[in-house]
């Protein structure tokens, strides 16, 4: 399993667009865009905050995200599209 996640993180980071692969990061806040549209970083426990330019994969469970998400207009869109709310 390791080396399939080596893999993966070495395909992501090979891109041209400087994308950063951050494991086993527990992360503390998901931060938005003033739009309120879109993800403009995470903070790690660390206390780093890393900035998104196109986008961030957070692989935390569903139920965990509403946690780390403050903007409601964020939390309104994951529950609009949620299927249990459909």
């Amino acid at each position: 399993m390791g080396s399939i996640i080596d893999s993966l993180v070495q395909s992501v980071e090979r891109g041209s667009n400087g994308s950063k692969v951050h494991l086993r990061q527990r992360v503390t806040g998901i931060a938005c865009h003033a739009d309120g549209k879109r993800i403009a970083g995470i903070t790690l426990a660390t206390g780093k905050v890393v900035k998104a330019h196109d986008g961030v994969i957070c692989h935390a469970h569903v139920w965990l995200l509403k946690s780390l998400i403050k903007d409601s207009r964020i939390l309104k869109a994951l529950n609009k599209d949620s299927p249990a709310t459909s």
